[in-house]
């Protein structure tokens, strides 16, 4: 009895008087319900893997959050002083300083190949020049 269409895609119809004694065709059966299904849901090692290279590529290419480090500091300090914030200050403006850096970084990264709309001044064209 073949199950199968030339496509090796499971016809549907199955003997049942057959089947009802015949434990290995209703295992066949749902053998190739379960290959339909997983054809159909794009679940074969391939997809899965070209999934994988996805989230790989962007966990990879996501930028970094920026001052990890100094936010924990921050924060634990904070938790150890409770009623007494003053205490934190150098914890604070070292974060700000990261945090300051980050956005120039990114603005800088952002703004590379961006043509300028209005003639900049002396100033601006000098420190361009000479990079300050």
């Amino acid at each position: 009895m073949n199950m199968f269409n030339k496509t090796n895609k499971f016809q549907g119809i199955v003997n049942e008087e057959i089947c009802t004694t015949d434990e290995k065709c209703w295992l066949d059966k749902l053998v190739a319900v379960d290959k339909d299904h997983t054809r159909e849901a794009g679940l074969h090692i391939n997809e899965i893997e070209r999934l994988l290279n996805d989230i790989d590529t962007y966990t990879r290419t996501k930028p970094r959050r920026g001052c990890p480090v100094d936010s924990v500091k921050v924060s634990d300090c904070l938790k150890a002083n409770k009623g007494n914030t003053l205490t934190c200050e150098m914890e604070v403006e070292s974060f700000k300083k990261c945090i300051d850096k980050s956005l120039h970084a990114a603005v800088d990264r952002n703004m590379k190949g961006v043509r300028r709309s209005k003639k900049g001044s002396y100033l601006e064209a000098f420190e361009r020049k000479y990079q300050f």
